[in-house]
């Protein structure tokens, strides 16, 4: 009976540990560090996927990681339910800052001269995202995915 119990005990706990293994070492998704950071909006993508199953907007961005100081020009790619709302529109015209829950998914990366900027000034909020496309036009821009539900307006400018 005690071997018995022991036996059961032990596979209880090899179960769960190999449970824990497969969730931290999923096929599914980039094992990758997920990092709170400051963003400042550069840009809008004029490409928005809209539909039932979900949103997708995709930003140019400036963001500080670690609140140290360390700026990097990024790409952020929002994924949200078709029933949430995107950033407010306003909130992009007036340089708002944002917190928010940013992980890295190098499958999005982009090339700089990749990424064309529209005729119009609609969508970009900050005149130096053209610059920067044009000078650093063969560096890697890196890609984040943003969990969307951990966005928050941080400073109004």
């Amino acid at each position: 009976m005690k071997t018995t119990l022991i036996t059961a005990l032990a596979l209880v706990l090899l179960a769960a540990s190999t449970t824990s293994l497969a969730e931290k070492h999923s096929p599914f998704i980039e094992d990758a560090k997920t990092h709170t950071v400051r963003a400042s909006i550069l840009a809008l993508s004029t490409h928005v996927h809209q539909n039932w199953a979900g949103n997708n907007e995709v930003y140019l961005a400036d963001i500080e990681i670690g609140g140290k100081g360390n700026h990097e020009f990024v790409k952020l790619v929002d994924l949200y339910a078709g029933f949430s709302s995107p950033i407010r529109p306003t909130l992009h015209q007036n340089r708002t800052l944002f917190m928010m829950r940013i992980t890295p998914d190098t499958s999005c990366d982009t090339i700089a001269n990749k990424i064309f900027p529209p005729a119009t000034d609609t969508t970009i909020y900050d005149g130096s995202v053209r610059d920067t496309l044009n000078t650093h036009r063969d560096d890697l821009i890196p890609c984040y995915r943003i969990e969307h539900r951990s966005i928050k307006v941080i400073e109004k400018k």
